[in-house]
């Protein structure tokens, strides 16, 4: 409704400050995603170094040379997933 009542000039002048709004907005939300990373990783590192400590604690007790992440594995057969190890020494650690 307000179209009919504006302008070009003032049309122009509107389309002009919400694209920068939209600038603005998009710019917040980046930095808002960057600082919720560092936040998240700064939360989960001594969590991860409590993690590490267990895996490799696993995989000396098992005489193991590798532990792999189940997101680069392709197939694995149950005898070699040492998951259900790692949780229960992660646990009994008290972490």
């Amino acid at each position: 409704k307000k179209r009919s009542v504006w302008n070009e000039e003032k049309l122009q002048e509107k389309a002009i400050e919400y694209r920068k709004m939209q600038r603005d907005l998009k710019a917040r939300q980046e930095d808002a995603g960057l600082e919720l990373k560092k936040m998240e990783e700064q939360q989960l590192a001594p969590i991860r170094k409590d993690l590490d400590k267990v895996i490799e604690k696993v995989a000396k007790q098992k005489g193991l040379l590798v532990i792999l992440p189940t997101e680069v594995i392709m197939y694995a057969a149950d005898s070699v997933d040492v998951t259900g190890d790692v949780i229960k020494a992660l646990n009994a650690s008290g972490k």
